[in-house]
């Protein structure tokens, strides 16, 4: 069992601000530690930019107009008129990396069978295993979008492009109702 390297030791005084010398730390603990740690603070940075994404995003307007049950206008009927309108949908993280599941299981709370959810950062996480046996990733409860659908999309592509610059297979899935 050899000692966590000086190395592994000032990245975890770096990264925590807590002095691990005298803690008797093996290099796999350690190594365990700053893979959870850098996961970490690489998903808030990720999350923190796809809030950014979403800000920028200016969607269009949508004009409905009052239809039968065709879909035809009917003469003389009421017009709809929605500001920042660009559709309904639902989106999620869709995680493929072994190892980035590993981490978050250990970071999140088991809830029930294959769903774990908490918080990391400021940020509500919530993980769970899906159809195929995908696990999809929700944030901050901001998976289904009610008429802002093109912002709901820039955050989760945004978040999917700042991990995969990383290495780690994360993709957006998002879906238009």
């Amino acid at each position: 069992m050899e000692m966590a390297t000086k190395k592994q030791l000032w990245a975890l005084y770096c990264l925590t601000k807590k002095d691990w010398r005298d803690k008797g730390l093996t290099k796999e603990q350690a190594s365990q530690m700053l893979n959870e740690l850098l996961a970490e603070n690489l998903l808030i940075t990720a999350i923190e930019e796809g809030y950014k994404a979403m800000k920028q995003v200016k969607e269009g307007n949508e004009i409905t107009y009052e239809s039968d049950l065709q879909g035809r206008p009917i003469k003389n009927g009421k017009v709809y008129y929605m500001k920042e309108f660009s559709g309904c949908g639902s989106g999620a993280l869709q995680v493929f990396d072994r190892e980035f599941i590993k981490i978050l299981k250990r970071l999140l709370k088991k809830k029930e069978k294959d769903r774990w959810e908490g918080y990391i950062g400021k940020h509500y996480i919530e993980l769970g295993k899906g159809y195929r046996n995908i696990y999809y990733m929700y944030i901050d409860k901001f998976s289904y979008s009610n008429g802002h659908f093109a912002k709901l999309e820039a955050f989760y592509y945004t978040i999917s492009s700042v991990l995969q610059e990383k290495g780690y297979k994360i993709y957006a899935y998002t879906r238009l109702d």
